[in-house]
């Protein structure tokens, strides 16, 4: 996996900032999702190869969290499901606290 270039900042980057944090994504229509960013989860070696437009029409998987409190309690290991998502309709990133 490539660090982020701050220079020519690319879709994917933004994940990178959050890999194994709990973030809520906002998306185009206002819908919001918590979710955890699993590095395990996103193939970094096709990705990072890929340039702007073809990174916003690809799909990643991230761990839509069902259960906070036993996603917390069992390390990460429960209370989620696999999500997959099309970058282009993300419109933020947040860190949950």
């Amino acid at each position: 996996m490539k660090k982020p270039d701050l220079n020519y900042f690319l879709p994917i980057d933004k994940f990178k900032y959050f890999l194994n944090c709990i973030v809520i994504i906002h998306f185009d229509n206002t819908e919001k999702l918590i979710c955890n960013i699993n590095p395990n989860k996103i193939n970094w070696e096709v990705i990072d190869g890929m340039n702007n437009l073809e990174q916003l029409e690809l799909s990643i998987t991230v761990e839509k969290i069902i259960d906070l409190q036993k996603f917390k309690e069992s390390k990460n290991n429960y209370g989620f499901i696999d999500y997959e998502i099309q970058i282009k309709t993300i419109e933020a990133l947040d860190l949950l606290k």
